[in-house]
């Protein structure tokens, strides 16, 4: 089929989109890890609920109840007009705030390596430099 080493031959003519590893892009992609940890944080947060109760059961507001007629016989209503609503704490959604947690380290990881990035950057421009000879820049 095709030896080992080397890439099996078909379309030589595709590119690949490929994101540059820069410390720019580095710096966007942790910020845009981050907001969405704050997000995930923000909803993870304990709050309070309203919750619909008809004769001491949980209904859905859009859920048809009965009733007692007044001529003896049961009535089918909407829970809304019906129900009782209460409201209840919540506590924390545990696995929005571990997903968030997750987030979070990995933008600190990414914004660790962003100060490793620019040094390289720099060693590479400075190495480029060096190599310049005379022919790199021809005198007319």
């Amino acid at each position: 089929m095709f030896n080992r080493g080397q890439a099996p031959q078909g379309r030589s003519g595709r590119r690949r989109f490929a994101i540059p590893d820069t410390p720019l892009v580095s710096a966007v992609t942790a910020a845009v890890t981050l907001a969405l940890a704050v997000v995930l944080f923000l909803t993870a947060m304990p709050g309070e609920e309203r919750v619909l109760y008809y004769d001491g059961e949980r209904v859905s507001p859009s859920a048809l109840c009965e009733t007692p007629a007044p001529d003896g016989g049961t009535e089918m209503g909407v829970c809304a007009e019906l129900g009782e609503w209460e409201t209840r704490e919540t506590g924390w959604g545990v696995v929005r705030l571990v997903i968030a947690g997750v987030l979070a380290a990995g933008a600190a990881v990414v914004i660790a390596g962003i100060p490793k990035q620019v040094a390289e950057r720099r060693r590479e421009e400075l190495a480029a430099l060096e190599r310049l000879t005379d022919e790199d820049f021809p005198r007319t």
